[in-house]
């Protein structure tokens, strides 16, 4: 497994910076979409789909949320629906929130939107590259 880097160090990775590094799980280019992916969503490593939400669910409205659906429906719209990806490793699965345990860029991985709730930020993705 690659060296971790704290979250930051992954955006400046892509020549990017969040928009607030507290709170932004997503971080856009003119070109392109920089997208965190959880470990656990990547199935057989050739497929990602995120978490399924309910209306509900507690981040739901959060502001890194917000901008995330925004730069999925950007990428949908405006990007050929590709992501860049940062892989995030939860410190621990079976806490109802996860927290960042590690995070590292993959610069040589590119993921296609296959699927997108414009409301709740749900989406699946397949590998690329």
């Amino acid at each position: 497994m690659p060296r971790s880097y704290n979250l930051s160090e992954c955006f400046a990775e892509y020549g990017v910076k969040q928009k607030n590094v507290r709170w932004s799980w997503s971080a856009r280019s003119e070109t392109e979409v920089i997208m965190t992916f959880w470990l656990p969503g990547f199935k057989g490593g050739k497929r990602y789909e995120s978490e399924a939400l309910s209306p509900d669910a507690p981040w739901l409205n959060l502001p890194g949320n917000k901008e995330r659906l925004e730069n999925l429906i950007w990428a949908w719209d405006h990007g050929d629906r590709l992501l860049r990806v940062i892989v995030v490793v939860p410190r621990d699965e079976s806490s109802p929130s996860w927290e960042i345990g590690e995070c590292y860029p993959k610069p040589n991985m590119i993921m296609r939107i296959t699927k997108l709730n414009r409301e709740t930020g749900e989406f699946d993705a397949e590998l690329v590259t």
